[in-house]
């Protein structure tokens, strides 16, 4: 996968910038399997479950670093859970 065009943070590591370029990443896959037509199920599945393991990944390595994670970030990974519950 090329991040070469990726958003990064400004005050993140090399780590925390490849984690941010693979949650940006999975986040535009999910809005094109939300934009399929028809719908795709499986491909649905699979593009929430990849984004739900990028936001952990994402939140985690900030919490690691002793950081907080925005808001709305922590409301985008509360959604996703709960959609992997259903």
């Amino acid at each position: 996968m090329d991040l070469s065009g990726a958003i990064c943070a400004r005050q993140a590591d090399a780590g925390l910038d490849r984690l941010l370029g693979l949650l940006v990443a999975a986040r535009s896959d999910m809005r094109g399997e939300l934009a399929r037509r028809p719908p795709d199920a499986h491909g649905q599945a699979v593009a929430r479950r990849r984004l739900l393991e990028s936001l952990e990944a994402y939140t985690s390595a900030l919490a690691l670093r002793g950081l907080s994670a925005p808001p709305n970030l922590r409301d985008e990974l509360a959604l996703q859970r709960n959609l992997a519950n259903d």
